[in-house]
């Protein structure tokens, strides 16, 4: 085609498009030129309150163009409380296309009207085209929701907890509230508990049914059983929706009253004799009748014991006894007589037993002992029993020797016991008479290196001739102590942290001292409140101990640093002590807090709120604050200020004004406020340190009232009964309706006061009536009353307030008289005693108007008056009658008290009646009655004593032994004073016999008669018969006639016996059968045995009665009668002499034989009077008992406690609190007194060396003969004694053993001694008396790792890895689940490297930690590892290894484990359990099924290369800027091993640069070379390459294989950058000639002269103008038209021009609209909008990701890129939430 055809084809196709361009501006177009569809889906749903539904909007663009829609919301259509948008606002939809947009609608909350269960809505939205001028059109759809039911209640009580007795009733009041729910709700009440099935349960109701928000009340009636246990019952209250799903709950709890109840029953017989200085045993049971477990306490009633008895307990408490539950305690209450206590003489003891729960509840047992008798020598200490002296010192001691026995003693003293050797006694021996005591003195002198220690014990034993009675005393030797303590840090000193971090500090705690000592530790210092230590440490001489102290940062700790002191002070001498200070360093830390509360305010009105920015950093710091996003019309000073300089720790406060826009709606508003942190943000790299919180302003309505009356209806008259109204106007002067409360106050006692309507609703600016009607009640008095009306508002505290309450005052005005009359008749009425008098009353109303008269009764002391009514109500002028009655009572002397008897003594009785008016209480009028009470006579008479008595007159000369005496009781039963005749009538006695009354016993002073009333007098009738009087009976009559005589008298009759004498014996054994344990050579007080017999002269006169042995004895026997218990007096042989009706005691000694067998033996005693009379003789079989004792411990009889509870040898564990329980059992027939019981322990591994040896005496073991080891004694130092009843078994208890680590066999041995196999008890078999433990107690301790992890951030797919110097946490999971506590135990972890397996170092260095770890508890010990440069895999945990494998010293591994090393070959030993201390058991460590390993190396790559000029000619100098980058994980720090990049140009030029400046993670270093671009004619491209060089062999730097995401390799995979095809550009040259030279001769490419391009570009250019000019008329519309038809003609147009390109970056403002801030960043126009907001959302602290990114106030595509979006450099975009 020629040139000039392609000019014509050009001109022709411009003027074409010119003439289209023309048509379309005029606006001749399409009639479809823009048009669309509009759909929504779904377009119905349901959602629940609060909900935001989705709907999507899809426009279909039907037109021929590309159109943009306007989407919106119909603001109409949204209901109350919801809220409606699209997003984005602006749709674009290119021709024949599809866009969607979303609409958003949210339900309004629960309690809003519109959002009730059930409620439908119809949102309404438009799409409308921007082309609207051209056609284009506006679509309307509707969406459609329905709102669900949702039901939600809360419970709450009024009250949590109630107590209640059993069987009693209690009700708690809970309210339930529709607090969840949108819909009316029927709730359903139940409750659930678990142990009250017996008990009484109901809601009342159980069923409610509740409005949205309303609050119903139910109770719920709890009755418990009537054997309800005591105690705390949790009922659990639910109540379930109508929905049968949604149910809330709370609880309540019960607590049943404790009611303690006992119950004590005696055990065998409770009255015992006992001897001298002996002890006797007394058993009863106990029941539990109460309605808990309860425990009880026993005591001994010591007031009334005699001086020298000793009465105790061997228990004093009964500890948690079931209900019902009873117990048996054998020989619980001991008592032992004194050495010198009389024969005979018997003591009541009694023991009260008392519940610990109310001691006022208690029962009593009551012993009663008899003493026979006894005597031993006794030991004293005269002074103190103990003194303290220095090893080689001498101290004294004086001993007091007494013989307490009943005769001459010889006495001998020893030294007995362990430290014997120690003391010196000067005498030994002494003679003593009974009663008598003398003294000797005992040198005691500790010997040399003597460990200090208090309570040395030295026995002196006193032994009484017989060699068996032997007595011992206790003196004491304290040897002293020297003190001293030594504190000092071990390691680190000094250590830093940040507020919040924990530090450990080792502290060697020391006892310098010779002895044990306790070192208390205390923390001195101003930051000692950080810190914690143990309070004190227990060291035996010598010892050392670590200790930790633990340094908790405050979280407010500011930034400096601060000593912390260690005190340790000895808690025996505190003048002994050391110090040692650790120095604690706080890093610093930025951190802000915003302190501000919610106010409310009116509208119009300013709100000051004190907002506190509070430093939670650990130094000064400034803070910027900035408030934003408040509501319109509403102002904030200031809205942007600073608070300055503010101390760590520290607040400030400042003031701001917050104005409330008049006529604001009355709801809840919110202000954001944020302060950010100034000297965070100058940090280097910066930091960023802010708190954002909302400021609620909630703006009242306003209450207003006012209450009016007219000024003619402020006093009202009133009439008595007459109902009266009054017209009330009330206005709402407030903002709002309001609903009135009305009350009023009237005159006390007027309930005659109503409202027509207490609640008016007043709408807003409104006003209504009420009515107020009065009705004076009848009793009402003349006179004005006021009474006051009063409104309030319906609000809280409206109340209170000045316009929310107002009140108006009403005077009533009443006008009344009032009057009472009363009279009688009679006033005065005689009675007796017994009768009633009547009067009558007659009252009259003389007041005005009708009346209530009240009637009372005065003066009726007595309460004999009585009325028939007490009130009557008359009609003006009326008169009514009252009857009054006054009873007086019979005059029964039993039967009144003594203010009645005295009444009805006197002579009259006299009462007021007193009559009230009701409605003038101060009007009344009296009347007086009096009732004269006539005297009544009697008398009564009773024989005190016997009414028959025997007399023996023939035996008896003198007459005043003949006199016989019978008593009389003579009573006046009247009413007054009279005199009663006496007269003594003969019946049957002869007239010889004097028989007479007298007053007094001795038979003088005569009866005169005169006696008061209701008085008492004792007479005596003496009968005096004559000695020849015959036998028989004789009566004698006695008659007492009151009244002087007058009336009928009263007679009594007794009886005299004359007899003849009688001969008679009484003869009781008090305990028939003696037991007796005979001793081996005992003397013959010692074995013998005594009985008491009474015996009792029943005969008629005095006798004489001699015993006699009756039975044939056994050899060695013999019997003796004595008159006392202690044989001091002897029976005689010719008799003793008993008087007629006495008792006397004959007591018969038997001494039995030492060696006599066990069995029974019978002696046969008789006792008659000196006449050998049959009826005054008698015979008594008294039967010995022979018994031994048989003492035995079994092996099943030793039980353990553990801490409490009873257990077996696995579960005793270090630390615990063991004791022993041991069963001693004697099964001989004889008690066994003063039994020696020892319970102990020892070591299964006897002690080889000195220093074991040694180390067990510190502890308190002794050398045990017998068993070849070290025992330690747990009942007490060397035993302690029993007494254990024949048959019978004593249950004896431990002193408390606080385990340790080892393994120990647990004992018990009864009778031992070690100077004789025997001991001290014979018995048929004595080698049952010790026994061992079944179970060997193997305390140690078991080690095991049960889980290890790091910190999450390490762990998992997307974990991260430490750089160079992190911390990375391993927490590692220890359980001992072994019986032994561990102390110091270590922790490893190993790891391997790239070369070897190393042991990490904590970050103190160490390669382990140190952890304490009880038995059976688990702890999670920390391992804090600063991570180094290597590749680490294969984490290896373990605790307590082979001592060897981790070079733990042979010494260290045996002192500071437990001593068991050689054998185990660890610090620790496990009885061989160590497969569980490694972690991981199998395979490699793994967390989050991912292995854990760390890649902590730099990895280097060329970030980019920027060349200065950027497309340089030949020859030219070039500045090129490499950016090295550090991709890997570590940091990388210079060093010997040197890192420099190498450059080549491919011709032979290189040249290199070393990296000079270290480069952390992520972080890029810049090099810099200058290269000359080379002049190559054989070439035109260049290949330029970069080089990292990290050095080879042992300088080579090792980087990450795997940093590179893009790229995995071995680390240097990245190391090159290569720019291929750099072109080479020749130099312009200037002239004709040079130009054309060119063109002709350089080549474009090969074999392409440059020439041919130049000129196809001139072409292109010519041809683009005249399209260039059409493109601008014709608009974009056209522009598509125009492409259509090239597209049409199948050819491209030459002459069209290229776009401009985007710039490479675009500079862009980035604001969020949540907190105002401006983010200002350079990125590639070609990256995508989301991509953009995604990196945005990430870097700054944005509340969520769920953003629209807004260009000028229009949201923009996500998908496009940047420069499509139409973001230009330096432009601006918003960020606004979606939601």
């Amino acid at each position: 085609m020629s040139l000039n055809l392609k000019n014509w084809f050009a001109n022709t196709l411009a003027l074409a498009l010119m003439c289209f361009g023309l048509l379309l501006i005029t606006g001749v177009a399409s009639a479809d030129a823009y048009d669309h569809k509009m759909t929504v889906s779904p377009s119905s749903q349901s959602g629940d309150p609060e909900e935001q539904l989705q709907y999507t909007i899809t426009i279909e663009n039907t037109g021929d163009n590309d159109d943009t829609y306007d989407m919106s919301v119909t603001n109409s259509t949204i209901p109350t409380g919801y809220t409606a948008f699209i997003l984005p606002s602006t749709l674009s939809v290119e021709e024949d296309e599809s866009g969607t947009a979303t609409l958003f609608i949210k339900i309004a909350n629960r309690t809003t009207n519109t959002a009730e269960g059930g409620d439908t809505a119809q949102v309404s939205f438009k799409s409308k085209s921007q082309n609207s001028a051209s056609g284009g059109k506006t679509k309307t759809q509707t969406a459609s929701l329905t709102v669900n039911n949702v039901y939600g209640t809360t419970l709450t009580p009024s009250e949590g907890e109630k107590t209640v007795d059993p069987n009693e009733n209690v009700k708690f009041m809970v309210s339930v509230k529709n607090s969840g729910g949108n819909t009316e709700d029927s709730v359903t009440i139940s409750f659930t508990a678990n142990g009250v099935d017996s008990w009484d349960i109901t809601p009342q109701p159980s069923t409610l049914t509740l409005d949205i928000n309303e609050v119903g009340f139910f109770n719920l009636s709890v009755t418990p059983d009537i054997e309800a246990i005591a105690g705390l019952k949790s009922i659990s209250i639910v109540s379930t929706s109508e929905d049968g799903q949604t149910v809330s709950s709370t609880s309540v709890t019960v607590k049943v009253n404790q009611l303690p109840a006992l119950q004590v029953d005696k055990v065998g017989s409770s009255s015992k004799d006992v001897e001298a200085g002996k002890r006797v045993y007394y058993s009863f049971e106990v029941t539990n009748k109460g309605n808990a477990v309860d425990t009880f306490n026993l005591a001994v009633d010591t007031s009334t014991l005699p001086s020298g008895w000793d009465a105790s307990l061997d228990q004093d408490k009964i500890s948690n006894l079931g209900v019902d539950d009873n117990i048996t305690l054998t020989d619980v209450l001991v008592v032992k007589a004194p050495e010198d206590a009389a024969a005979d003489v018997e003591t009541q003891i009694i023991v009260t037993i008392s519940s610990d729960y109310n001691a006022s509840i208690n029962s009593t047992y009551t012993s009663r002992t008899t003493v026979l008798q006894n005597y031993e020598p006794k030991l004293a200490i005269q002074g103190e029993d103990t003194q303290s002296a220095k090893p080689e010192e001498q101290v004294n001691f004086t001993i007091k020797i007494t013989n307490d026995g009943n005769g001459e003693d010889d006495i001998s003293l020893s030294l007995i016991g362990g430290n014997a050797s120690w003391g010196q006694l000067g005498d030994s021996a002494f003679t003593l008479a009974a009663g008598a005591n003398d003294t000797t003195t005992l040198r005691v002198t500790p010997p040399k290196d003597t460990e200090a220690k208090n309570g040395y014990n030295l026995i002196i034993r006193a032994t009484s001739e017989d060699d068996s009675t032997t007595t011992t005393r206790n003196i004491f030797v304290n040897v002293l102590q020297i003190y001293e303590v030594s504190v000092q840090v071990s390691g680190d000193s000094s250590k830093k942290g940040d507020p919040g971090d924990e530090l450990t500090f080792e502290m060697t705690i020391k006892n310098k001292g010779n002895g044990e000592d306790t070192v208390s530790l205390s923390l001195e210092g101003e930051k000692a409140s950080w810190a914690s230590i143990i309070d004190e440490v227990e060291l035996t001489s010598g010892e050392t101990k670590t200790v930790n102290l633990t340094v908790n940062i405050d979280d407010d700790a500011t930034v400096g640093d601060n000593d912390i002191v260690v005190n340790g002070t000895s808690e025996d001498n505190p003048s002994a002590y050391d110090t040692g200070t650790v120095k604690v360093s706080v890093n610093k830390q930025f951190k802000v807090d915003v302190v501000v509360s919610s106010k409310s305010g009116d509208p119009g009105s300013t709100v000051q709120y004190d907002v506190r920015i509070q430093n939670e950093g650990t130094g000064v710091d400034t803070f910027t604050v900035n408030v934003d996003d408040y509501p319109t019309g509403w102002s904030v000073d200031p809205v942007s200020f600073q608070v300055e300089d503010v101390e760590a720790g520290g607040e400030k406060l400042v003031s701001l004004n917050v104005s409330i826009r008049s006529g604001e709606d009355n709801k809840a508003f919110t202000i954001n406020l944020t302060a950010s942190s100034d000297e965070a943000q100058k940090e280097n790299p910066p930091k960023y340190a802010n708190k954002t919180v909302s400021i609620i302003t909630i703006v009242n309505q306003e209450y207003w009232i006012d209450l009016s009356v007219a000024d003619a209806d402020r006093t009202v008259e009133a009439t008595v009964g007459v109902p009266v109204s009054v017209k009330i106007d009330v206005d709402n002067l407030g903002t709002g309706d309001d609903i009135i409360a009305m009350t009023n106050t009237p005159p006390e006692g007027w309930t005659g006061v109503d409202f027509s309507n207490p609640f008016i609703n007043v709408a807003e600016n409104g006003q209504e009536e009420v009515t107020l009607t009065i009705t004076v009640p009848e009793s009402t008095s003349k006179g004005d009353y006021e009474l006051i009306v009063k409104g309030v508002s319906d609000c809280d505290g409206c109340e209170n307030g000045t316009k929310s309450t107002d009140s108006i005052t009403l005077t009533v005005k009443v006008d009344l008289s009032r009057g009472v009359q009363v009279s009688t008749d009679v006033t005065e009425i005689e009675k007796l005693p017994g009768s009633t008098a009547t009067f009558t009353i007659d009252v009259k109303n003389t007041g005005d108007g009708a009346d209530n008269l009240i009637v009372s009764i005065l003066d009726d002391d007595l309460g004999w008056a009585s009325s028939n009514t007490t009130s009557l109500t008359l009609d003006k002028d009326q008169t009514g009658s009252v009857t009054v009655n006054v009873t007086l009572p019979e005059y029964v002397l039993d039967s009144l008290s003594n203010q009645e008897r005295t009444a009805l003594q006197a002579s009259s009785y006299s009462i007021t009646v007193k009559v009230k008016s009701g409605g003038d209480l101060s009007v009344s009028d009296t009347a007086s009655l009096q009732v004269d009470i006539g005297q009544i006579y009697g008398a009564s008479v009773e024989i005190v004593g016997a009414n028959t008595i025997t007399s023996y007159p023939s035996t008896e000369t003198q007459a005043s032994e003949r006199t016989e005496k019978f008593t009389f009781k003579l009573t006046n039963t009247g009413n007054g004073q009279d005199s009663v005749n006496v007269e003594t009538i003969a019946t049957t006695y002869p007239d010889e016999w004097n028989v007479e009354i007298f007053q007094s016993s001795s038979c003088t002073s005569s009866f005169s008669g005169s006696i008061g009333a209701g008085q008492s007098k004792y007479l005596y009738l003496c009968v005096e018969p004559d000695q020849d009087s015959d036998i028989g009976n004789y009566s004698v009559l006695t008659e007492f006639s009151p009244n002087n005589g007058i009336d009928p008298a009263v007679q009594v009759s007794v009886n005299l016996e004359v007899a003849s004498p009688r001969r008679e014996l009484s003869a009781t054994a008090i305990d028939s059968v003696k037991e007796i344990y005979p001793e081996y050579e005992g003397s013959t007080t010692q074995n013998s045995v005594k009985f008491k017999v009474k015996l009792d002269n029943t005969g008629s006169n005095d006798d004489i009665f001699i015993p006699e042995v009756e039975s044939t004895l056994e050899d060695g026997w013999e019997v003796s009668f004595y008159q006392d218990s202690s044989k001091t007096q002897s029976w005689s042989n010719s008799g003793v002499t008993i008087q007629e009706g006495e008792l006397d005691d004959l007591w018969v000694f038997i001494s039995v034989n030492d060696e006599s067998e066990v069995g029974n033996e019978t002696v046969k005693i008789s006792v008659r009077n000196e006449e050998d009379d049959p009826n005054a003789r008698q015979e008594i079989d008294l039967t010995v008992v022979i018994q031994r004792p048989e003492i035995v411990i079994k092996q099943s009889n030793i039980r353990i406690e553990i801490d409490g509870v009873f257990g077996n040898a696995s579960q005793v564990k270090d630390g615990d609190t063991v004791v022993v329980y041991v069963d001693v059992e004697n099964t001989g027939s004889a008690d066994a007194d003063d039994v020696n019981v020892e319970i102990y322990y020892y070591p299964k591994k006897s002690p080889t060396t000195q220093q074991e040896i040694d180390e067990l005496l510190i502890a308190g073991f002794e050398l045990d003969d017998a068993k070849n080891t070290y025992i330690y004694q747990l009942y007490g130092s060397s035993g302690r004694s029993t007494n254990i009843k024949e048959a019978n078994s004593k249950e004896l208890v431990s002193d408390d053993w606080l385990i340790k680590g080892g393994e120990w066999y647990v004992e018990a041995r009864a009778d031992y001694d070690e100077d004789n196999d025997n001991g001290e008890i014979l018995e048929e078999n004595e080698n049952n008396n010790d026994a061992r433990y079944s179970e060997l107690l193997r305390v140690k301790p078991d080690l095991q790792i049960t889980a290890m992890r790091v910190d999450s951030k390490y762990a998992g797919e997307n974990s991260g890895t430490p750089n160079v110097d992190d911390t990375v946490t391993f927490t590692v999971t220890v359980t001992n689940a072994g019986a032994a506590d561990v102390d110091n135990s270590r922790l490893y972890i190993t790891a391997d490297t790239s070369s070897e397996n190393v042991r990490l170092k904590d970050r103190t260095n160490q390669e382990y930690v140190l952890f304490d770890l009880d038995a059976g508890e688990t702890q999670e010990v920390r391992f804090r590892w600063k991570a180094q440069l290597e590749e680490w895999t294969a984490f290896i945990a373990e605790v307590n290894p082979v001592c060897d494998d981790v070079d733990i010293p042979d010494f260290t591994c045996e002192s500071e484990g437990d001593g068991f090393s050689e054998e185990t070959g660890r610090m620790f030993d496990e009885l061989g359990r160590y497969s569980d201390n490694v972690w991981p058991r199998t395979g490699v460590f793994e967390q989050s099924e991912v292995p854990v390993e760390f890649s902590v190396l730099p990895d280097f790559k060329i970030k980019k290369v920027v060349m200065d000029p950027t497309s340089p000619q030949v020859g030219e100098e070039v500045d090129i800027t490499v950016t090295l980058q550090n991709i890997g994980n570590a940091d990388w720090q210079i060093s010997s091993k040197p890192l420099q990049v190498k450059f080549e140009d491919s011709t032979g030029t290189e040249l290199s640069q070393q990296v000079s400046e270290s480069i952390n993670k992520d972080d890029t270093t810049e090099l810099s070379f200058t290269w000359t671009v080379p002049d190559k004619d054989n070439k035109d491209f260049l290949t330029l390459t970069w080089t990292i060089d990290a050095g080879t062999g042992s300088f080579e730097i090792q980087q990450c294989n795997d940093c590179d995401t893009t790229n995995n390799g071995d680390g240097t995979d990245n190391d090159e950058f290569v720019v291929e095809d750099f072109e080479l550009q020749l130099q312009a040259v200037l002239g004709e000639i040079e130009f054309i030279n060119t063109l002709t001769e350089r080549e474009l490419v090969k074999g392409v002269p440059l020439l041919i391009p130049v000129l196809a570009l001139v072409a292109l250019v010519a041809l683009a103008i005249p399209l260039a000019v059409l493109r601008r008329r014709s608009g974009s519309s056209s522009s598509s038209s125009s492409e259509s038809e090239e597209e049409a003609d199948g050819e491209e147009s030459p002459g069209e021009e290229p776009a401009a390109a985007p710039p490479s970056k675009i500079s862009v403002a980035i604001v969020s609209t949540i907190d105002g801030k401006t983010a200002n960043v350079k990125v590639p126009s070609n990256m995508p909008v989301n991509k953009l907001l995604q990196n945005c959302v990430g870097k700054f602290p944005l509340p969520h990701a769920n953003f629209a990114v807004m260009l000028n106030g229009v949201a923009v595509d996500n998908n496009l890129t940047l420069a499509d979006a139409g973001l230009t450099d330096k432009c601006q975009v918003d960020l606004v939430p979606l939601e």
